[in-house]
């Protein structure tokens, strides 16, 4: 999240965090999906934000793009995507 802190401090950020909280309920939107009832804790961008693509409002700000997850929904995302990254970067 410290990448692009510049973006979760503006108006449209906190627009949209608070629509996507309020939309699960704050409940976890991955967890809620199996079953499990557990509080949320962070909006995440489904597409991650690259400098690339950070002044994009579909990718920075529309609940689309956002859903409200636990931390250990979120740990496994970015685990996951960081294995994958690894697997698919040859070294060097």
């Amino acid at each position: 999240m410290a990448r692009h802190s510049e973006i979760y401090k503006t108006k449209e950020w906190k627009k949209a965090r608070a629509y996507v909280i309020a939309r699960s309920n704050g409940l976890c939107e991955r967890c809620k999906k199996k079953g499990k009832i557990v509080p949320g804790k962070i909006v995440h961008h489904k597409k991650w934000l690259t400098d690339e693509n950070k002044n994009d409002w579909n990718v920075a700000y529309d609940p689309n793009n956002l859903e409200y997850i636990c931390n250990d929904c979120h740990e496994e995302e970015h685990d996951r995507s960081i294995g994958l990254q690894k697997f698919l970067i040859p070294p060097g």
